[in-house]
C-alpha cells in the first residue's frame, strides 16, 4: 500500500475486516512522495490520511520513510511530521 496523489484514499467498506488477525501484523511504509503541479502539503496531507485509514485497517505500524536531496520525496524529516500533525491525528501510539 503506498501513498496516492490527488485521489480519495480507499474506504473501508461492509465487507472488509474490522481489524486484522492477531497472528498477521502488517506494518506500511510511506514516503510522502511529491507529486508534478500538485503543492507538496498535499502530499503531507496525504500521508496522514493514509495513516489514519491504515490505523482504522488494524495495522500494526505507519513507518516514515527519511530521504534527503530527493525532489521526489517531501518527508525527508519523519521526525517533525511525527511530533506535529500526525502525532495528533492517531489514537494507536507506538515507538
Amino acid at each position: 500500500m503506498g501513498t496516492w496523489a490527488g485521489a480519495d484514499p480507499p474506504r473501508a467498506g461492509a465487507s472488509d475486516n474490522a481489524r486484522m488477525s492477531p497472528e498477521l501484523r502488517l506494518s506500511v511504509l510511506d514516503q510522502s512522495v511529491a507529486c508534478v503541479g500538485r503543492p507538496q502539503d498535499e502530499s503531507i496531507r496525504n500521508t496522514v490520511t493514509l495513516a489514519e485509514h491504515c490505523e482504522r485497517l488494524g495495522y500494526q505500524r505507519f513507518w516514515l520513510s527519511e530521504h534527503h536531496s530527493l525532489p521526489a520525496i517531501v518527508g525527508t524529516a519523519p521526525e517533525v511530521l511525527m511530533a506535529g500533525r500526525l502525532w495528533c491525528s492517531l489514537s494507536q501510539k507506538r515507538w
